[in-house]
């Protein structure tokens, strides 16, 4: 009997051994298992970040191009500003973004870029003041155009197109104010080589889910239209700098204070409507 009991609970330490090795075992390849998984995932996520790093690369040196091209010819002097202020180019587009009375006696065309900081100045030191004193008495019709100086530049007119877009009940009001939070964090993006990732945190703040933007800034019918309506204005404006403003066809080139460009409007103003 005792003989029989000794073997019978070494069977049973056996046979305890072997499902205490066997649970180990199991526990040990879910780990490995849930590691390759977290592994697998991790190197998409790195795909993904360095397919992205490379589009953006290849963008920019599109962009790049596209506006070293022909920029010997971009002067514009006296002798051409009644040919300029003649030009179909000034006259108000469909796709515009139009702030104040389409029908007001001056026309404020403004080519700006988002990553220009004399830009950011005008818009906050000078067109609240430009709004109230003179669109809002519907004196002054104001349209802002984008003049790409850069990959950040562009990335950015694309998002502030795509958020008017996506409020088309206040389409004009999203525009601008989504100009107006780029500008005043102009310093936070434009410069940073991460521009594309800081530009989509601000996208979030303002309620554009990170797939819209990369939607949006993906949008290579939007990019060509942005550019080529940027190549058009620079050819028959013969653009030099941002911002340039035409005012009536005057031409304002570089950064313009208040009390500028209110001497400006209170001069044409003064002027019979022709």
């Amino acid at each position: 009997k005792n003989s029989m009991k000794k073997t019978f609970a070494i069977i049973i330490a056996m046979l305890l051994i072997g499902f205490t090795a066997f649970v180990i075992k199991n526990y040990q390849n879910h780990l490995k298992k849930r590691e390759l998984q977290q592994n697998e995932k991790l190197n998409e996520e790195k795909d993904s970040l360095k397919n992205d790093s490379e589009i953006k690369v290849q963008g920019e040196e599109e962009v790049n191009q596209i506006i070293d091209q022909d920029n010997q010819s971009a002067s514009l002097d006296s002798s051409k500003i009644n040919e300029v202020s003649k030009s179909k180019i000034l006259q108000i587009r469909p796709d515009d973004f139009i702030v104040g009375d389409k029908n007001a006696k001056i026309v404020i065309i403004e080519y700006a870029s988002l990553s220009c900081p004399h830009c950011a100045n005008f818009h906050s030191e000078a067109f609240d003041k430009l709004k109230t004193e003179y669109i809002d008495s519907g004196k002054v019709v104001f349209i802002h155009r984008d003049f790409i100086l850069n990959q950040p530049s562009l990335i950015a007119s694309m998002f502030a197109i795509c958020q008017a877009e996506d409020n088309a009940g206040n389409a004009v009001e999203k525009y601008y104010s989504t100009l107006k939070a780029l500008f005043k964090t102009q310093s936070s993006w434009a410069f940073d080589p991460k521009f594309i990732d800081k530009l989509k945190s601000i996208a979030q703040l303002d309620s554009m889910t990170p797939e819209r933007f990369t939607a949006c800034v993906n949008n290579g019918k939007l990019q060509e239209k942005i550019l080529n309506n940027f190549i058009e204005a620079r050819k028959a404006l013969k653009l030099e700098s941002a911002p340039t403003f035409f005012i009536n066809g005057e031409v304002s080139q570089g950064y313009v204070d208040y009390l500028t460009i209110k001497k400006i409007i209170d001069r044409q103003l003064a002027e019979p409507k022709k």
